[in-house]
């Protein structure tokens, strides 16, 4: 849902009021840019239509700063394996360690998204099953 349109469909003060909320840290802070009062901006986020226009610029947002922050990921390896080598033996253990912590991380993240993938082709194909007749 755009902002514009969650103004023109139901009320005016909907787009500043997102807008505000999606600038700062607090409805109260959020109330004061806007210049409305806390109370309406409670109430405008109980409204479905509001909230999901909210939920969807936040999560918008959100993934746009991951994108920026993966841009700089090739450049923060470099950094993190370059301690690795560090002629203090203290911060080449910490490094270690740390990589260590990372790479399983990391290793559990990638096993579980093939686990939700497979789970979801699956569900696909007993969906399609279902649907023509498989059963």
């Amino acid at each position: 849902m755009e902002v514009a349109k969650l103004g023109t469909r139901r009320n005016p003060n909907h787009p500043k009021a997102l807008l505000a909320l999606l600038s700062t840290s607090s409805v109260k802070e959020a109330a004061e840019m806007c210049r409305l009062s806390d109370r309406t901006l409670r109430n405008y986020l109980r409204d479905p239509e509001f909230k999901q226009a909210y939920d969807h610029e936040r999560l918008r947002m959100f993934a746009e700063g991951v994108a920026r922050l993966v841009q700089g990921a090739t450049s923060a390896a470099d950094v993190f394996l370059d301690q690795l080598t560090h002629s203090d033996p203290d911060i080449r253990i910490r490094a270690a360690r740390s990589l260590w912590e990372f790479l399983s991380k990391g290793v559990e993240t990638e096993r579980k998204i093939k686990e939700l993938e497979e789970l979801e082709r699956r569900i696909t194909q007993l969906e399609e099953e279902r649907e023509y007749g498989g059963y």
